[in-house]
């Protein structure tokens, strides 16, 4: 394309979401009459009037592009001389705000640091919007603290300076932000309010695409969480199409992960693992190794359940998942567990053992007493398998009576007790413990079935 200018990039522009080297670029460009990209420009001339009060959109023609014309070239010629270099200064304000939180213990000390010289504005919402995305993996609370300050900065934006268009944007995406971070604080109903308040916000917005998507990812996880598959399936390939529509291959591989997760959750194993290995193959690992690594344990784990135990070894092997949950126990465990199961399916019952015990007392020390009695089920086979008919019956009570006092799904229960009378009865098989495993899991995401051996 050369150094001409992309819809996807001018869509940026008028949204906000370009680093100030880019927004000169683009803006330059476009003075100069180029002929390829001024009709591309012209799509998003309203938003720029509305960034520029001292001209007038020229009356519609029956022109291919709507008869901007020299109103357009208006528009730009205003955005350079007054409005770009205020963006360039509170793209600057931006660099600050993100330098001073690295630097500062709180958020609120961040603040204080910049506002000594500087109002908050625009700048102010986006580094709230980038520091809470940069905690969803790390502190959830401070997640949420951060997509606050975001909402309610965006709140108090001026139309008058920023444009109609692009504040109802910007605020769209603060409420979906906002909303995520309740969904990962499990406070749902908190979280499906704002969420809604945003979507409907997107109305008075600017169009975006990626404004749109965005939320509707949001959507995809509250499915999830309430576990409604249908609704997240279908949600989801909506969201994949706008990524792409729009040039976005790293969310919409992200969003292909997404329906690696629903898909596999669907019992469509095989399908799921097709999911995971094109999402990884799409996204920027260095953009988020977080994704990424979440991604390849996905895959592992999908691997696993088809039985594909050789592959999900060596991509084990060679995952270096080990350092990217490092600082997240429970992601270790889980990585342990999955090992275990490996080790498992491979018939080295030594290591499966060793393994599963690591990853079962690794729990019951974090107070997971529930994914505790699940890895039980791992070693109840395992056991079997090494004949320790009388650990196994005395794993078997203990995890019925955990399950009795969770008070979690009724089959899923019974289904326990099916296997804990079959151990009292010396009848319990290696297969009978995986069929509880797999009933138990499958349960959660499907409530209406009921066990039967």
């Amino acid at each position: 394309m050369g150094n001409h200018i992309s819809t996807e990039e001018l869509g940026r522009l008028v949204s906000g979401r370009l680093v100030p080297a880019e927004a000169r670029r683009i803006v330059r460009h476009l003075l100069t009459d180029c002929p390829t990209c001024q009709p591309k420009a012209a799509t998003y001339g309203r938003v720029l009037f509305e960034l520029d009060e001292g001209t007038e959109p020229a009356v519609a023609s029956t022109g291919e592009h709507g008869g901007y014309g020299a109103a357009f070239e208006g528009a730009l010629a205003s955005l350079l001389q007054r409005d770009l270099p205020r963006f360039e200064k509170e793209f600057s304000l931006l660099d600050r705000l993100l330098a001073a939180a690295a630097e500062k213990p709180s958020l609120l000390d961040a603040l204080r640091t910049v506002r000594r010289r500087d109002h908050g504005g625009w700048p102010e919402v986006e580094a709230m919007l980038r520091l809470a995305d940069e905690e969803r993996y790390r502190d959830r609370a401070k997640m949420l603290e951060f997509a606050t300050f975001a909402n309610v900065g965006a709140a108090s934006l001026d139309p008058a300076v920023y444009g109609a268009g692009l504040v109802a944007d910007l605020q769209a995406r603060a409420m979906g932000e906002l909303a995520n971070a309740f969904r990962l604080n499990d406070e749902f109903d908190a979280a499906e309010n704002f969420l809604a308040r945003a979507i409907e916000r997107t109305e008075e917005g600017t169009g975006d695409d990626l404004v749109l998507a965005r939320l509707l990812d949001v959507t995809v996880s509250m499915h999830m969480d309430r576990r409604q598959l249908g609704e997240a399936l279908e949600t989801v390939n909506h969201v994949e199409q706008l990524y792409r529509r729009n040039g976005e291959t790293h969310l919409a591989g992200r969003a292909l992960i997404s329906r690696g997760i629903a898909t596999f959750y669907d019992d469509r194993h095989q399908e799921a693992v097709h999911f995971f290995r094109k999402g990884l193959e799409e996204i920027d690992e260095k953009q988020d190794p977080q994704l990424a690594a979440m991604a390849r344990h996905d895959l592992i784990y999908a691997l696993v359940a088809c039985g594909e135990y050789r592959e999900a070894g060596r991509l084990l092997f060679e995952s270096n998942l080990r350092e990217a949950y490092a600082a997240e126990p429970i992601g270790l465990l889980r990585l342990r567990w999955v090992e275990g199961a490996i080790f498992a399916g491979r018939r080295r019952f030594d290591q499966a053992e060793r393994a599963l015990l690591d990853t079962r007392e690794g729990f019951l020390a974090q107070g997971e007493e529930y994914d505790a009695s699940l890895v039980g089920l791992d070693l109840a086979g395992v056991w079997l398998e090494l004949g320790k008919v009388r650990a196994v019956q005395e794993l078997a009570e203990e995890m019925f009576e955990v399950f009795r006092e969770l008070a979690v799904h009724r089959e899923a229960v019974r289904a326990l007790r099916t296997f804990r009378d079959a151990c009292r009865e010396e009848e319990a098989t290696v297969g009978l413990a995986r069929q509880v495993l797999t009933f138990i899991r499958q349960v959660e995401w499907h409530p209406q079935r009921r066990f039967a051996v």
